[in-house]
Protein backbone atom coordinates (compact mmCIF):
# COMPACT_ATOMS: atom_id res chain seq x y z
CA UNK A 1 0.00 0.00 0.00
CA UNK A 2 1.23 3.21 -0.87
CA UNK A 3 1.87 5.94 1.91
CA UNK A 4 -0.04 9.09 1.76
CA UNK A 5 2.26 12.12 1.36
CA UNK A 6 0.72 15.52 2.30
CA UNK A 7 1.21 18.51 -0.08
CA UNK A 8 1.51 22.21 0.56
CA UNK A 9 0.48 24.32 -2.39
CA UNK A 10 3.49 26.22 -3.69
CA UNK A 11 3.55 30.13 -2.64
CA UNK A 12 5.90 33.27 -3.06
CA UNK A 13 8.03 33.44 -0.69
CA UNK A 14 8.11 37.16 -1.17
CA UNK A 15 7.85 39.56 1.19
CA UNK A 16 3.87 41.28 0.73
CA UNK A 17 3.99 44.50 -1.35
CA UNK A 18 1.38 47.53 -0.17
CA UNK A 19 1.38 50.16 -2.20
CA UNK A 20 0.09 54.09 -1.39
CA UNK A 21 -2.45 53.27 -2.83
CA UNK A 22 -3.51 50.27 -0.81
CA UNK A 23 -2.43 51.76 2.27
CA UNK A 24 -4.90 54.81 1.86
CA UNK A 25 -7.44 52.13 0.36
CA UNK A 26 -7.56 50.52 4.21
CA UNK A 27 -8.05 53.46 6.17
CA UNK A 28 -11.48 54.43 3.88
CA UNK A 29 -12.53 50.80 4.23
CA UNK A 30 -11.91 50.72 8.31
CA UNK A 31 -13.27 54.24 9.13
CA UNK A 32 -15.98 53.73 5.88
CA UNK A 33 -15.31 56.51 4.29
CA UNK A 34 -16.35 57.56 0.67
CA UNK A 35 -13.34 58.63 -1.18
CA UNK A 36 -13.97 62.36 -0.95
CA UNK A 37 -11.82 64.89 -1.48
CA UNK A 38 -11.66 65.49 2.59
CA UNK A 39 -11.16 62.32 3.18
CA UNK A 40 -8.41 61.18 0.62
CA UNK A 41 -6.22 64.71 2.59
CA UNK A 42 -6.88 62.62 5.76
CA UNK A 43 -5.67 59.49 4.55
CA UNK A 44 -2.75 61.18 2.80
CA UNK A 45 -2.00 62.73 6.11
CA UNK A 46 -2.98 60.10 8.51
CA UNK A 47 -0.02 57.53 5.78
CA UNK A 48 2.52 60.58 6.50
CA UNK A 49 2.52 60.58 9.56
CA UNK A 50 2.46 57.36 10.50
CA UNK A 51 5.72 57.18 8.16
CA UNK A 52 7.74 59.59 10.19
CA UNK A 53 6.56 57.93 13.27
CA UNK A 54 7.91 54.93 11.93
CA UNK A 55 11.21 56.66 11.41
CA UNK A 56 11.59 57.53 14.43
CA UNK A 57 12.47 54.33 16.01
CA UNK A 58 15.37 52.25 15.32
CA UNK A 59 13.67 49.53 13.00
CA UNK A 60 17.09 47.30 10.98
CA UNK A 61 15.05 48.19 7.76
CA UNK A 62 15.99 51.65 8.04
CA UNK A 63 19.62 51.37 8.28
CA UNK A 64 22.24 50.69 5.43
CA UNK A 65 25.69 50.97 4.72
CA UNK A 66 27.51 54.03 3.58
CA UNK A 67 31.38 54.68 1.88
CA UNK A 68 32.55 57.99 2.39
CA UNK A 69 35.75 59.01 0.26
CA UNK A 70 37.55 62.09 1.10
CA UNK A 71 39.55 63.79 -1.24
CA UNK A 72 43.22 64.91 -1.01
CA UNK A 73 44.40 68.52 -0.17
CA UNK A 74 46.14 70.74 -3.17
CA UNK A 75 48.72 73.02 -2.59
CA UNK A 76 50.86 73.19 -5.65
CA UNK A 77 51.66 76.50 -6.86
CA UNK A 78 51.01 79.88 -5.68
CA UNK A 79 48.25 82.47 -5.76
CA UNK A 80 47.05 85.81 -5.54
CA UNK A 81 43.59 87.21 -4.52
CA UNK A 82 41.84 90.37 -6.28
CA UNK A 83 39.05 91.88 -4.00
CA UNK A 84 37.26 92.99 -6.43
CA UNK A 85 36.29 90.18 -8.42
CA UNK A 86 36.72 87.95 -5.21
CA UNK A 87 39.21 86.23 -7.79
CA UNK A 88 41.77 83.11 -6.47
CA UNK A 89 44.18 82.94 -9.19
CA UNK A 90 46.27 79.97 -9.63
CA UNK A 91 50.11 79.78 -10.60
CA UNK A 92 52.06 76.61 -11.08
CA UNK A 93 49.20 74.67 -10.77
CA UNK A 94 45.64 73.73 -11.76
CA UNK A 95 42.84 73.74 -9.12
CA UNK A 96 40.89 70.32 -8.46
CA UNK A 97 37.75 68.95 -11.00
CA UNK A 98 35.46 69.90 -7.71
CA UNK A 99 37.61 73.15 -6.39
CA UNK A 100 33.88 74.81 -5.41
CA UNK A 101 33.81 71.86 -3.10
CA UNK A 102 36.50 73.16 -0.96
CA UNK A 103 38.23 75.59 1.07
CA UNK A 104 41.05 77.96 0.82
CA UNK A 105 43.79 78.22 3.40
CA UNK A 106 45.24 82.12 2.44
CA UNK A 107 47.40 83.38 5.22
CA UNK A 108 45.54 82.09 8.39
CA UNK A 109 42.29 82.08 7.75
CA UNK A 110 39.97 79.53 5.99
CA UNK A 111 37.54 80.79 3.08
CA UNK A 112 35.02 78.40 1.93
CA UNK A 113 35.24 78.33 -1.98
CA UNK A 114 32.18 79.79 -4.23
CA UNK A 115 32.88 78.52 -7.71
CA UNK A 116 35.74 76.94 -10.13
CA UNK A 117 36.17 79.55 -13.35
CA UNK A 118 38.56 77.67 -14.66
CA UNK A 119 41.62 75.21 -14.25
CA UNK A 120 43.35 78.55 -12.74
CA UNK A 121 40.61 80.60 -11.10
CA UNK A 122 38.25 80.30 -8.40
CA UNK A 123 35.84 83.13 -6.51
CA UNK A 124 35.52 83.38 -2.44
CA UNK A 125 31.67 84.08 -1.17
CA UNK A 126 30.55 87.32 -0.43
CA UNK A 127 30.20 86.74 3.48
CA UNK A 128 34.01 85.26 3.62
CA UNK A 129 36.98 86.10 1.61
CA UNK A 130 39.64 88.30 2.95
CA UNK A 131 37.94 91.71 2.25
CA UNK A 132 41.27 92.91 0.03
CA UNK A 133 43.71 92.02 -2.38
CA UNK A 134 47.01 89.36 -1.48
CA UNK A 135 49.67 89.51 -3.19
CA UNK A 136 50.94 86.96 -5.99
CA UNK A 137 53.34 84.39 -4.79
CA UNK A 138 51.60 83.33 -1.78
CA UNK A 139 51.52 79.80 -0.55
CA UNK A 140 47.97 78.45 0.20
CA UNK A 141 46.17 74.92 1.16
CA UNK A 142 43.13 73.88 -0.79
CA UNK A 143 41.20 70.93 0.60
CA UNK A 144 37.43 69.52 1.29
CA UNK A 145 36.46 68.60 4.57
CA UNK A 146 32.70 69.06 4.39
CA UNK A 147 30.80 65.95 2.01
CA UNK A 148 27.01 65.64 1.73
CA UNK A 149 25.28 62.76 3.52
CA UNK A 150 22.39 61.03 2.00
CA UNK A 151 19.16 63.00 1.82
CA UNK A 152 17.15 60.27 3.98
CA UNK A 153 20.27 60.68 6.78
CA UNK A 154 18.84 60.36 10.17
CA UNK A 155 22.06 58.96 12.36
CA UNK A 156 25.27 57.13 12.16
CA UNK A 157 27.40 54.92 13.85
CA UNK A 158 31.48 55.53 14.09
CA UNK A 159 33.14 55.92 10.91
CA UNK A 160 35.87 53.07 10.12
CA UNK A 161 39.00 53.67 7.75
CA UNK A 162 39.01 50.73 5.48
CA UNK A 163 43.05 51.05 5.31
CA UNK A 164 43.43 51.05 9.08
CA UNK A 165 41.67 47.90 10.56
CA UNK A 166 41.80 48.65 14.45
CA UNK A 167 38.52 46.90 15.45
CA UNK A 168 37.01 50.21 16.64
CA UNK A 169 36.49 53.68 15.85
CA UNK A 170 38.85 55.70 13.64
CA UNK A 171 37.53 58.71 14.21
CA UNK A 172 35.89 60.57 16.96
CA UNK A 173 32.23 62.50 17.14
CA UNK A 174 32.54 66.01 18.65
CA UNK A 175 30.51 69.15 18.83
CA UNK A 176 30.37 71.41 15.94
CA UNK A 177 32.19 73.66 17.90
CA UNK A 178 34.52 71.01 18.80
CA UNK A 179 35.69 71.27 14.94
CA UNK A 180 36.01 74.93 14.88
CA UNK A 181 38.36 74.56 17.69
CA UNK A 182 40.12 71.86 16.14
CA UNK A 183 40.90 73.76 13.41
CA UNK A 184 42.36 76.76 14.61
CA UNK A 185 44.87 74.12 16.49
CA UNK A 186 45.84 72.82 13.23
CA UNK A 187 45.77 76.07 11.89
CA UNK A 188 43.51 75.10 8.98
CA UNK A 189 46.65 72.63 7.79
CA UNK A 190 45.83 69.07 6.57
CA UNK A 191 46.93 66.08 8.62
CA UNK A 192 46.92 62.62 6.67
CA UNK A 193 44.72 61.27 9.29
CA UNK A 194 41.43 63.48 10.56
CA UNK A 195 40.57 62.23 14.13
CA UNK A 196 37.24 64.30 14.50
CA UNK A 197 34.01 64.35 12.99
CA UNK A 198 30.30 66.22 13.60
CA UNK A 199 27.44 66.49 11.47
CA UNK A 200 26.46 69.76 10.28
CA UNK A 201 23.71 71.36 7.97
CA UNK A 202 25.98 71.12 4.75
CA UNK A 203 27.29 75.17 4.09
CA UNK A 204 26.47 74.58 0.38
CA UNK A 205 23.61 72.54 -0.08
CA UNK A 206 20.38 71.47 1.17
CA UNK A 207 20.96 68.58 3.88
CA UNK A 208 23.40 67.41 6.31
CA UNK A 209 27.44 66.90 5.51
CA UNK A 210 29.68 65.35 7.76
CA UNK A 211 32.57 67.16 8.43
CA UNK A 212 36.04 66.31 9.28
CA UNK A 213 38.87 67.85 11.41
CA UNK A 214 41.89 67.98 10.65
CA UNK A 215 40.95 67.80 7.03
CA UNK A 216 42.24 65.37 5.14
CA UNK A 217 45.62 65.34 3.15
CA UNK A 218 45.32 62.50 1.23
CA UNK A 219 42.95 60.69 0.08
CA UNK A 220 40.81 58.43 2.63
CA UNK A 221 37.38 55.72 2.62
CA UNK A 222 35.72 55.02 5.75
CA UNK A 223 32.73 52.75 5.64
CA UNK A 224 29.30 53.36 8.80
CA UNK A 225 26.33 52.07 9.13
CA UNK A 226 23.83 54.75 8.85
CA UNK A 227 19.90 55.08 9.52
CA UNK A 228 18.01 56.93 7.04
CA UNK A 229 14.04 58.00 7.17
CA UNK A 230 11.26 55.99 5.49
CA UNK A 231 10.93 57.07 1.68
CA UNK A 232 7.68 59.25 1.32
CA UNK A 233 5.46 58.15 -1.04
CA UNK A 234 4.60 60.44 -4.03
CA UNK A 235 2.43 58.97 -6.71
CA UNK A 236 -0.86 57.90 -4.94
CA UNK A 237 -2.45 55.99 -8.70
CA UNK A 238 -1.61 56.80 -12.40
CA UNK A 239 -3.75 54.47 -14.70
CA UNK A 240 -4.70 56.37 -17.83
CA UNK A 241 -4.70 54.88 -21.01
CA UNK A 242 -3.89 50.79 -21.45
CA UNK A 243 -0.85 48.38 -21.00
CA UNK A 244 0.04 45.37 -22.95
CA UNK A 245 2.46 42.85 -21.28
CA UNK A 246 4.23 39.72 -22.91
CA UNK A 247 5.18 36.34 -21.43
CA UNK A 248 8.87 36.44 -20.62
CA UNK A 249 9.44 40.01 -21.53
CA UNK A 250 10.16 42.39 -18.71
CA UNK A 251 9.27 45.30 -21.28
CA UNK A 252 5.51 46.48 -21.19
CA UNK A 253 4.02 49.03 -23.46
CA UNK A 254 0.96 51.60 -23.23
CA UNK A 255 -1.45 53.30 -25.08
CA UNK A 256 -2.56 56.55 -23.85
CA UNK A 257 -0.12 56.03 -21.61
CA UNK A 258 2.26 59.79 -20.34
CA UNK A 259 4.64 57.48 -17.81
CA UNK A 260 7.73 59.22 -16.47
CA UNK A 261 10.81 58.89 -14.38
CA UNK A 262 8.47 59.75 -11.32
CA UNK A 263 7.04 56.31 -11.63
CA UNK A 264 10.17 54.85 -11.27
CA UNK A 265 10.39 52.46 -8.24
CA UNK A 266 6.52 52.11 -8.44
CA UNK A 267 3.88 49.05 -8.61
CA UNK A 268 2.76 48.33 -11.15
CA UNK A 269 -0.19 46.12 -11.66
CA UNK A 270 -2.75 45.14 -14.58
CA UNK A 271 -5.64 43.55 -14.72
CA UNK A 272 -6.91 40.31 -16.22
CA UNK A 273 -10.64 41.65 -17.23
CA UNK A 274 -10.82 44.04 -19.63
CA UNK A 275 -12.21 47.79 -18.77
CA UNK A 276 -11.74 47.10 -14.89
CA UNK A 277 -8.78 48.68 -12.69
CA UNK A 278 -6.90 46.19 -10.84
CA UNK A 279 -7.32 46.29 -7.16
CA UNK A 280 -4.58 45.22 -3.79
CA UNK A 281 -4.57 41.80 -2.73
CA UNK A 282 -8.25 42.70 -0.71
CA UNK A 283 -9.78 45.30 -2.77
CA UNK A 284 -10.16 49.02 -3.25
CA UNK A 285 -12.81 51.68 -2.59
CA UNK A 286 -14.16 53.07 -5.21
CA UNK A 287 -14.18 56.52 -5.85
CA UNK A 288 -17.70 57.01 -6.82
CA UNK A 289 -18.70 58.84 -3.39
CA UNK A 290 -20.38 55.33 -2.15
CA UNK A 291 -19.22 53.21 0.06
CA UNK A 292 -18.85 50.10 -2.09
CA UNK A 293 -15.58 47.88 -2.26
CA UNK A 294 -14.18 46.70 -5.41
CA UNK A 295 -12.20 43.72 -6.00
CA UNK A 296 -10.45 42.65 -9.15
CA UNK A 297 -6.82 40.90 -8.29
CA UNK A 298 -4.55 41.50 -10.50
CA UNK A 299 -2.93 39.23 -13.08
CA UNK A 300 0.67 40.73 -12.95
CA UNK A 301 2.32 42.39 -10.20
CA UNK A 302 5.45 44.10 -10.69
CA UNK A 303 7.94 47.37 -9.67
CA UNK A 304 9.34 49.27 -12.58
CA UNK A 305 12.90 49.90 -12.77
CA UNK A 306 13.20 52.21 -15.68
CA UNK A 307 10.74 54.19 -18.08
CA UNK A 308 12.27 54.68 -21.74
CA UNK A 309 9.37 57.01 -22.76
CA UNK A 310 5.97 58.01 -21.91
CA UNK A 311 5.14 54.46 -23.60
CA UNK A 312 7.74 52.21 -22.94
CA UNK A 313 8.34 51.16 -18.99
CA UNK A 314 10.90 48.00 -17.39
CA UNK A 315 9.99 45.51 -14.92
CA UNK A 316 11.91 44.31 -12.74
CA UNK A 317 10.95 40.77 -13.23
CA UNK A 318 9.99 39.83 -16.62
CA UNK A 319 6.20 39.12 -16.93
CA UNK A 320 4.95 35.89 -16.93
CA UNK A 321 1.33 36.29 -18.76
CA UNK A 322 0.78 38.16 -21.91
CA UNK A 323 -1.87 40.58 -21.52
CA UNK A 324 -3.21 43.20 -24.33
CA UNK A 325 -5.36 46.47 -23.95
CA UNK A 326 -5.72 46.36 -20.16
CA UNK A 327 -6.67 48.33 -17.40
CA UNK A 328 -4.10 49.11 -14.66
CA UNK A 329 -2.52 51.13 -12.15
CA UNK A 330 0.88 52.57 -10.70
CA UNK A 331 1.56 53.48 -7.05
CA UNK A 332 4.31 53.74 -4.81
CA UNK A 333 5.52 50.89 -2.67
CA UNK A 334 5.31 51.94 0.73
CA UNK A 335 8.71 51.94 2.20
CA UNK A 336 7.49 49.76 5.72
CA UNK A 337 9.00 46.20 6.50
CA UNK A 338 5.34 44.64 6.04
CA UNK A 339 6.79 41.30 7.86
CA UNK A 340 7.82 42.64 10.92
CA UNK A 341 6.38 46.19 10.88
CA UNK A 342 3.09 45.74 8.90
CA UNK A 343 0.86 45.60 11.99
CA UNK A 344 1.79 48.35 13.71
CA UNK A 345 1.95 50.30 10.60
CA UNK A 346 -1.75 49.83 10.11
CA UNK A 347 -2.32 50.69 13.40
CA UNK A 348 -0.38 53.90 13.69
CA UNK A 349 -1.91 55.29 10.45
CA UNK A 350 -5.63 54.19 12.01
CA UNK A 351 -4.59 56.50 15.39
CA UNK A 352 -2.95 59.23 13.45
CA UNK A 353 -5.91 59.63 10.85
CA UNK A 354 -8.39 60.14 14.44
CA UNK A 355 -6.07 62.31 15.56
CA UNK A 356 -5.89 64.45 12.45
CA UNK A 357 -10.21 63.95 11.90
CA UNK A 358 -10.76 64.07 15.78
CA UNK A 359 -12.91 60.63 15.59
CA UNK A 360 -15.82 60.53 17.95
CA UNK A 361 -18.02 57.80 18.57
CA UNK A 362 -21.65 58.28 19.69
CA UNK A 363 -22.20 58.77 22.68
CA UNK A 364 -18.64 58.85 24.00
CA UNK A 365 -15.59 61.18 24.75
CA UNK A 366 -14.06 62.07 21.85
CA UNK A 367 -10.47 61.43 23.58
CA UNK A 368 -11.64 57.59 24.21
CA UNK A 369 -11.52 56.36 20.64
CA UNK A 370 -8.27 58.27 20.44
CA UNK A 371 -6.78 57.11 23.45
CA UNK A 372 -8.04 53.43 22.46
CA UNK A 373 -6.10 53.53 19.46
CA UNK A 374 -3.17 54.94 20.76
CA UNK A 375 -2.83 51.93 22.62
CA UNK A 376 -3.49 49.34 20.13
CA UNK A 377 -0.79 51.19 18.34
CA UNK A 378 1.33 51.22 21.10
CA UNK A 379 0.63 46.86 21.57
CA UNK A 380 1.74 46.30 18.02
CA UNK A 381 4.71 48.33 18.55
CA UNK A 382 5.87 45.71 20.68
CA UNK A 383 5.57 43.19 18.69
CA UNK A 384 6.96 44.69 16.10
CA UNK A 385 10.09 45.66 17.89
CA UNK A 386 10.81 41.51 19.60
CA UNK A 387 10.03 40.46 15.89
CA UNK A 388 12.67 43.31 14.59
CA UNK A 389 14.89 41.95 17.23
CA UNK A 390 14.92 38.90 15.99
CA UNK A 391 16.12 40.26 12.74
CA UNK A 392 19.25 42.40 14.44
CA UNK A 393 22.27 40.32 15.28
CA UNK A 394 23.47 42.35 18.31
CA UNK A 395 27.23 42.70 18.86
CA UNK A 396 26.85 40.76 22.27
CA UNK A 397 25.56 37.68 19.92
CA UNK A 398 29.19 37.82 18.12
CA UNK A 399 31.82 35.71 19.12
CA UNK A 400 34.27 36.98 21.15
CA UNK A 401 36.99 37.18 18.01
CA UNK A 402 35.14 38.61 15.75
CA UNK A 403 35.77 42.17 15.79
CA UNK A 404 39.89 40.60 15.79
CA UNK A 405 40.55 40.85 11.89
CA UNK A 406 44.15 39.42 12.63
CA UNK A 407 42.39 35.87 14.41
CA UNK A 408 40.60 34.99 11.03
CA UNK A 409 43.20 35.73 8.27
CA UNK A 410 46.01 33.98 6.88
CA UNK A 411 47.89 33.58 10.17
CA UNK A 412 44.85 31.56 11.80
CA UNK A 413 44.48 29.50 9.16
CA UNK A 414 47.94 28.53 7.87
Amino acid sequence: MTNYIPHTPERSLATEIVTYQDAIDRLLIHFDRPAGDRDLYLMRKAVADALRQMGNHLWTWYTGRYTLQTEADYHTGTIAYTHSTRTVTLTGGTWPANAALGSIKIVSTVYLVATRVSDTEITLREDGNPGANVAAATTYYWFRESYLLPPNFIGMEEPTDVACVSGGPDIERVRVGTVLASRRSFAGVPAAYPQYFTIERDPRREGRSITVSPPPSSARTYEFIYRRSPRAPQVVKYSTGTVTSVNASATVTGSGTAWSSRHIGCVLRISETAGIEPTGPYGSRQQTGDLDVLFNASALTRVIIAVADATHLTLDTAADVSLSAMNYTISDAMDVDWETCGEYFDRLAEYMLAVGAHETAKGENATDPIRQRNGLAQDAYHRAACRDLMNDARPGNAPWWAMWPWFTNAWWTG
